[in-house]
């Protein structure tokens, strides 16, 4: 009986990521797998958490939304705190189809926890998922989570890596 050790075939027999970087393979040979319903996009090689990113854009023109608003919460920018933000923005606006609502009530390949990205999760998407060749992800501008305040939001261009901050309401 042969069992095939690629990655992605690990992946698919149960193993975690964790599991297999602290058998030797290298951590930039995760990203982009298949994984809970995503492309691996980031993998603390410490403590086993990470996130995976959809495989393809679920909009190109949703706003942030609630421009004038400040949405209490949604300030996180480091890693680990785009759910928390989602969340706190679908508390505090209520405007249907913008950036977080379509996360947050997205349900892809079985899986409904969704959210989107920090500015710090979107600098891993752009840097181990699109600078690798990896997701349908195009050259363009993408919303984080962060707010910045009232009127504007991070971004991060998905053509350079450069961020900035924009106006809620595209």
């Amino acid at each position: 009986f042969y069992h095939s050790n690629t990655v992605q075939e690990r992946l698919d027999r149960g193993q975690t990521p964790l599991s297999i970087y602290n058998s030797g393979i290298p951590i930039d040979s995760l990203y982009g797998k298949s994984y809970k319903g995503g492309l691996i996009a980031y993998l603390n090689t410490t403590t086993g958490a990470g996130f995976v990113a959809a495989p393809v854009d679920q909009s190109t023109a949703a706003e942030w939304g609630c421009s004038g608003t400040l949405i209490p919460g949604a300030d996180g920018m480091a890693i680990g705190t785009g759910a928390q933000n989602t969340i706190d923005i679908e508390a505090g606006c209520t405007e249907a189809g913008i950036a977080a609502d379509i996360c947050a009530n997205l349900t892809l390949n079985s899986y409904s926890d969704w959210y989107l990205p920090s500015k710090e999760e979107l600098n891993q998407l752009y840097l181990n998922l699109h600078q690798k060749g990896f997701g349908a992800f195009a050259n363009d501008w993408y919303w984080s989570s962060s707010e910045h305040d009232a009127n504007i939001a991070k971004l991060q261009n998905f053509s350079d890596g450069g961020g900035a901050i924009g106006e809620k309401v595209s």
